[in-house]
């Protein structure tokens, strides 16, 4: 009786521990760090700790998911994945915190990846010029913008 009792408040505190189905994931995702900072996905917005600890700070906000934060090569910007207007689309922001600055605007999915090594261009992953979404491939875009590069 008692393994019984002791089985039944267990799946209950287990049961109660889960999220609901509309709130928000409880773990931080993507961490990206540069030489003083971790930015991360948490709640659908991109947060910044210091790498010794302490609060951290929300760079992002309003609608919307944002996600695949990656620090650029000098660490003075973070390029990331946002779904402002419906779409899944490459945006930049300063490291700080700041406004964000949209990329790409393709019909379809544009996921970041990384920064190529000069830092003068975003790597993101797209099926762009595929004639299904399952077949994507990566592209760079320059941080000021213009035409994608295969």
């Amino acid at each position: 009786m008692k393994k019984i009792l002791g089985c039944l408040v267990l799946a209950l505190f287990a049961c109660s521990a889960l999220p609901a189905q509309n709130e928000k994931p409880l773990l931080m995702q993507g961490p990206t760090l540069n030489a003083t900072h971790i930015v991360f996905a948490y709640g659908e917005e991109l947060w910044s700790v210091s790498r010794e600890g302490g609060a951290a700070l929300q760079l992002t906000d309003g609608p919307g998911k944002k996600s695949n934060p990656h620090f650029s090569p000098d660490g003075k910007w973070i390029a990331f994945t946002a779904q402002y207007g419906g779409n899944l689309n490459v945006y930049l922001i300063p490291a700080e915190g700041g406004e964000a600055r949209q990329l790409t605007f393709g019909p379809g999915p544009d996921t970041v990846e990384g920064w190529t090594p000069d830092g003068k261009n975003v790597l993101f992953r797209s099926a762009l010029k595929s004639y299904s979404p399952r077949f994507e491939q990566l592209y760079t875009i320059s941080v000021e913008g213009g035409p994608t590069h295969e």
